[in-house]
Formats: C-alpha cells, sequence, structure tokens
C-alpha cells in the first residue's frame, strides 16, 4: 500500500476513535446533533489536507538536513582521524 494513502486512512480511523471517545468519555454528551459531526468532519477534513499539502515539503527538507549533516560529520571524523 502506499504510504500516502496509509497514512490517510490511519488518520481517518484516528478521528473516527477520537470524536467517539471525546464525545463520551470527556465530554459526556448525551444529545446526538448532526452539527457535532459535520463540524467536527470539516474541522478534521482541514487538518487532513494541510497535513498532506506539508508533509512532503517536510520530509524532503528534514531529508536534506540530514544529508548536510552526515555529510559535515564525516569531514569532522576525517580531520580527526
Amino acid at each position: 500500500m502506499d504510504p500516502n494513502y496509509s497514512k490517510r486512512l490511519s488518520f481517518i480511523m484516528g478521528a473516527i476513535f477520537a470524536f467517539y471517545a471525546n464525545r463520551t468519555y470527556v465530554f459526556k454528551a448525551n444529545e446526538k446533533k448532526i452539527s457535532q459531526y459535520i463540524l467536527f468532519s470539516l474541522l478534521y477534513f482541514k487538518i487532513l489536507t494541510t497535513s498532506s499539502i506539508l508533509n512532503p515539503f517536510t520530509v524532503k527538507e528534514l531529508n536534506n538536513e540530514i544529508k548536510g549533516l552526515h555529510s559535515r560529520l564525516k569531514k569532522i571524523f576525517i580531520t580527526i582521524f
């Protein structure tokens, strides 16, 4: 499975769990309003979209930083020994 699809699937599963756990155990809500579902879904959809857009850039930048750090450490190691 493509990592992006599995990330999105796990996010959705986590969101469903978070909704029912928070609603039941944290807020102890007895009322079932459709607006709760809609607002929660909109919020999590926005978070998922933002995360999906920013994640590739973040991973790319981190990889560049790690490569740069590895190169600097290699030069230091060679200089010392």
